[in-house]
Order: structure tokens, then sequence, then C-alpha cells
């Protein structure tokens, strides 16, 4: 039973990168467009939102350290 179930993990797998590749390839097919329609919903409405000004302090704050650490000019 386990050998059928990595068997078919395996395959699922492979499949599911098999149209990902292809979807890459294809932006603009309306399968590849309706394929990629609902993780690019999750990540617009979940995951993802614009930075607030706090957070972008944070991050050019951040962004300044490290190139200081780091020896290397601050960019513009």
């Amino acid at each position: 039973m386990r050998r059928v179930l990595l068997a078919t993990g395996l395959l699922s797998a492979g499949a599911a990168m098999e149209v990902f590749r292809w979807m890459s390839r294809h932006p603009e097919s309306p399968v590849s467009q309706a394929l990629s329609w609902p993780g690019h919903a999750l990540q617009r409405g979940v995951t993802t939102a614009e930075p607030s000004e706090e957070q972008m302090q944070v991050a050019r704050a951040a962004l300044s350290e490290i190139l200081r650490l780091e020896g290397l000019p601050e960019p513009g």
C-alpha cells in the first residue's frame, strides 16, 4: 500500500510540475489563465498587500544596515 501511495504521489507531483511548466511557457493561453486564476486570487486576497509607510521605513532601515555591514554604497 505504501508503494502505491508513493508512486501516486510522485506521479501527481510530476504531472503538476509539467502543467506549471506548460503554463509558464503559454501565459496568454485561456487554459493557462484559467488554471492560474485561483492562485492569483489567493495571492491578491490573502497573502500580499501594499506595504504601509511604516513597513517601508523598516525595510529601508534594514537595507541600509545590510549595505553598511557589507561595505556597499547605498543606492541613489
